[in-house]
């Protein structure tokens, strides 16, 4: 049946009395003039001196319990209605906080046009739900006010599912809106939520659970605090809009397992992920003045896909969106993690500031992966404890454009070399104007992509690199400086590889001590200085895979402080006999063994290198060292102070390959200052 209360009804209920609705419809059809009340027995203000005490008492909150739409032991039975015009007040006293009206189960569908729910000793309304995905509103509530409450102005327990829009929430004691699913935010739409006092205290929606999700968009104008983490799945879209902030409590994550989460801000109304602590964001959210202030490592991350659930897909692209103050999550996850090969997310425009750990990371499990799980365009990476960007186990982005100032460690680290072709036009900088870890971290890589390498900042080897880019060409540009860790070596297994110098911008391989080059690399000011040997080697091809050609072109490349002492490998060393390089207008120096080794098999082979216009000097033994049939031609280059002889190994047939060289020391003397042969059979062809 239905039950009507007209326009002008006046219910008061005394001391913890309660009125239920198990079943049926309920409408209440007030209006502006003349509403429907729910009051305290107490309330003079309504219909006079109803228990005829005078002024003896005097309406408080919690003077009755609540309005119970539904019942939990039958919630098979719908309840529905439309209540217009109605005001509840002085009620909430019944534990554990039900509120003045409270609808319970997923059998009820109720309306509220221009309500008012205050004064109540709990929370103005409670909306209680247990299915994660009913397909109707519990409560729609439009142009009603929550003010004045004890707790909450609307509480939404276990996946209540309701709509609320153009609704003030005001002066309540405690969060506007609580307890919600992070499905349910995108029926909040248009409301006001302010305190008499200016104060921003508690005036948030506070989110409590998520999952399954529905597709819209979050609301921009109270910040929204993830209190208990967020778990996304969804099959459509998710909008986080311009102006939305996203505040999280200690260590809380926002997961996205599923789906596309978009968070679209803008220039002057970023979207912002941060402390609860930050009030420079929505203000003093949290309601304690200035007795906290937010750190790096108050929350967690945004996590894009889960390492259990790799194979779904996750989209997202967040424009002008700020991430501050997160990173706390063990393992240095950053304040955004883009996780496993199923995930392409864009980063336009953003802001990574002061992570506990880096600003963000990716992480990847296969090396081949086609889809860039990251692309990050003008983009900021600032004031972060460790790395601007953490890239592990190939995790495949794209940066372009975008700034790293005054992090703690390297700027990008554990990139791997077939990346680097896509990190270009980035700016890198300390405000104390020192250089110190302003470096692109490169600690694995196999397979190549072609393409040329960045050249404004360096690049620093911390593992074992390889470049196997069977009919591919690398090219390192102009101004490019690669330094190498100790013991650190890099093999170019196959391919092409140009490097392409000028006098004025040669490309540098040498020391990660070696602070005449970009500066103080490795962080450590005058504590270390470079040494000989502090790296390997640069090999071209490799004895494992020797049947694959390397070829290619090097033009004015300094190599210094490498070379292996034993077994003598210098500062480049060419391998086998499908090696074909030119060295041009080079610098070969300071290595432990040899400045360069031309390493071959077999006679009558093409030639394995071309020498024209290279230095060598202050090596440790030979200049140049040709070895096991080694075949090169070396023609107007100079040898300047080497340890041993300055060009050796090499076998009479090829003499007339070696010309218009010069041989010198700068103390004067001529001491090794000669071409050491190798035992041979002279050619009547010489």
């Amino acid at each position: 049946g239905r039950l009507l209360l007209p326009a002008g009804t006046t219910v008061k209920l005394g001391s913890n009395k309660t009125v239920l609705v198990r079943h049926g419809i309920l409408d209440a059809e007030g209006t502006a003039l003349d509403p429907v009340w729910f009051t305290s027995l107490k309330d003079d203000s309504v219909f006079g001196d109803t228990n005829g005490d005078a002024a003896a008492s005097t309406p408080a909150r919690g003077d009755w319990g609540y309005i119970q739409l539904n019942d939990g032991n039958v919630a098979t039975t719908p309840v529905s209605g439309t209540l217009s015009y109605t005001h509840f007040r002085y009620g909430g006293s019944m534990s554990p906080g039900y509120g003045n009206v409270l609808l319970y189960q997923n059998q009820v569908q109720m309306v509220f046009n221009h309500c008012v729910f205050e004064e109540s000793q709990s929370s103005g309304m409670r909306v209680w739900g247990y299915a994660s995905a009913p397909e109707t509103f519990a409560a729609t509530i439009h142009d009603s006010e929550f003010r004045n409450n004890q707790t909450y102005g609307l509480f939404a327990h276990t996946w209540a599912h309701l709509k609320v829009e153009r609704s003030l929430f005001k002066d309540n004691a405690d969060w506007s809106i609580a307890g919600i699913a992070l499905d349910r935010l995108v029926y909040l739409k248009e409301n006001t939520f302010q305190n008499s006092t200016g104060s921003a205290a508690k005036l948030g929606i506070y989110v409590q659970q998520g999952g399954a999700w529905t597709p819209g968009s979050w609301p921009s104008d109270v910040p929204i605090v993830m209190a208990d983490g967020g778990d996304i799945s969804v099959a459509g879209q998710i909008v986080i809009s311009e102006g939305t902030v996203i505040k999280f409590l200690q260590n809380q994550t926002l997961l996205v397992r599923s789906g596309q989460l978009d968070a679209l801000g803008t220039a002057a109304h970023p979207v912002i992920f941060t402390s609860i602590k930050d009030d420079t964001a929505f203000g003093d959210t949290n309601g304690d003045g200035s007795t906290s202030t937010p750190s790096p490592g108050d929350w967690g991350m945004v996590q894009f896909n889960d390492n259990n659930v790799a194979e779904t897909a996750v989209r997202g692209t967040f424009r002008h969106a700020v991430f501050r103050y997160g990173g706390v999550v063990g393992g240095n996850y950053g304040q955004a993690l883009v996780y496993q090969n199923q995930t392409q997310v864009v980063f336009d425009n953003c802001l990574f500031e002061r992570s506990s750990s880096s600003g963000r990371r990716v992480w990847g499990s296969a090396s081949g992966v086609t889809p860039v799980a990251a692309q990050v365009l003008s983009s900021t990476f600032r004031g972060n404890a460790t790395y601007g960007i953490h890239v592990n186990t190939w995790g495949n982005l794209d940066v372009r454009d975008s700034a790293f100032i005054d992090n703690g460690d390297y700027s990008i680290f554990g990139v791997v070399t077939e990346r680097l072709v896509q990190i270009r036009g980035t700016q890198h900088r300390r405000t104390d104007g020192t250089k110190r870890k302003l470096a692109i971290v490169v600690n694995d890589g196999w397979g190549f992509s072609s393409g040329a390498w960045p050249t404004e900042v360096p690049i620093v080897f911390l593992g074992s690199t390889y470049f196997e880019g069977v009919d591919q060409t690398l090219t390192v540009p102009a101004g490019a400086v690669i330094k190498l860790g100790l013991d650190q070596s890099w093999i170019v297994r196959a391919g092409t590889l140009n490097i392409s110098g000028t006098a004025e911008a040669p490309v540098y391989f040498t020391s990660l001590q070696d602070d005449s080059v970009f500066g103080d690399t490795n962080g450590d000011a005058a504590a270390s200085t470079p040494q000989p040997g502090d790296y390997q080697y640069i090999q071209l091809n490799d004895n494992n895979v020797a049947t694959t050609p390397v070829s290619g072109r090097v033009d004015f490349a300094v190599f210094r402080y490498g070379g292996d002492v034993s077994p003598g490998y210098g500062n480049v060393f060419t391998y086998q006999n499908q090696v074909s390089m030119e060295f041009r207008n080079s610098i070969f120096e300071h290595s432990a063994g040899d400045g360069l080794v031309i390493w071959g098999y077999a006679d009558n082979v093409p030639r394995n290198a071309t020498v024209e216009q290279c230095v060598f000097r202050n090596n440790h033994r030979y200049g140049l060292y040709l070895r096991a049939s080694g075949h090169a031609a070396v023609t107007n280059s100079t040898f300047v102070d080497n340890g041993s002889y300055d060009l050796w190994g090499l076998r009479p047939r090829w003499l007339e390959e070696v010309s218009g060289n010069t041989f010198e020391r700068t103390d004067g003397t001529r001491r090794f200052n000669a071409i050491g042969l190798e035992a041979d059979t002279l050619h009547a062809d010489l």
